[in-house]
């Protein structure tokens, strides 16, 4: 390329041409060896990888190298040439540093972004060890606090009440299987077509169900009641139990 803008010259100008383009062919050539060094390898994982870690300061390097050498021209005709040499390295040394802090913060980015990954995954087994001791816990103090509720005043006397539900089932089961031949006739009779059993059977247990669990049914407030009466009875039996030895030796 710098030949052919060589060309355009005189030819007893063209080693001068050649020579003030010295630097910026060297340029060229430098510029396309670390090109295909960076860029001509196999395609890879790794490869990708790393070029997209270096294509940031290649460029960097690559725009200063080309800055620089442009700006070598025109040191002959400034006044200030000292501090602008000066000022040429600081440039350089900036870019420096801006190279390494960017390399220290990737780093410190694979850092944090592992801690992350740790931290998930030590709340992720927190969080699975913690839901395991619940359903562990959980049927351990729902009988607990049912067994607690049960013998306490007042509380819920859940055994009963199960076994309750458990009869109901049992008996409303037996009758189902009992009386479902008798009205599957009846309904078959009344109705001119054929009942499934698979349709009448749920229906009548569930209220062979109702009608056996509210079989059991109580007077609660009669129990109170009574509960209450024979508290009040065995109070004064008590106290003329308690009254007697004292009588006795008063007598």
């Amino acid at each position: 390329m710098f030949e052919s803008f060589a060309d355009l010259f005189p030819a007893n100008w063209r080693p001068a041409i050649l020579l003030l383009t010295g630097p910026f062919r060297w340029l060229a050539a430098w510029q396309g060896f670390l090109a295909r060094w960076t860029f001509g390898h196999d395609q890879t994982i790794g490869f990708i990888a790393g070029e997209v870690l270096l294509i940031v300061p290649i460029v960097l390097v690559a725009a200063g190298t080309w800055s620089t050498a442009a700006s070598l021209y025109t040191i002959p005709f400034r006044s200030g040439r000292g501090r602008f040499l000066t000022l040429l390295l600081m440039t350089w040394w900036d870019a420096g540093r801006c190279i390494l802090f960017f390399y220290t913060g990737l780093v410190r980015v694979l850092i944090a972004f592992v801690g992350w990954i740790i931290g998930a995954l030590r709340f992720g087994l927190r969080m699975i060890k913690s839901l395991i001791i619940g359903l562990v816990r959980a049927p351990l103090t729902l009988i607990q606090n049912s067994s607690r509720a049960y013998f306490e005043a007042g509380g819920m006397p859940w055994v009963a009440f199960l076994i309750l539900i458990l009869w109901s089932a049992v008996e409303a089961t037996i009758f189902t299987f009992t009386l479902t031949p008798t009205l599957k006739e009846v309904f078959d009779s009344l109705t001119g077509t054929e009942v499934s059993p698979r349709v009448m059977q749920p229906m009548l247990w569930i209220f062979l169900f109702m009608l056996v669990a509210g079989s059991f049914a109580c007077d609660w407030f009669g129990i109170v009641r009574l509960d209450g009466c024979a508290r009040h009875d065995i109070v004064p039996l008590r106290a003329l139990r308690d009254a007697g030895p004292h009588r006795d030796s008063v007598a």
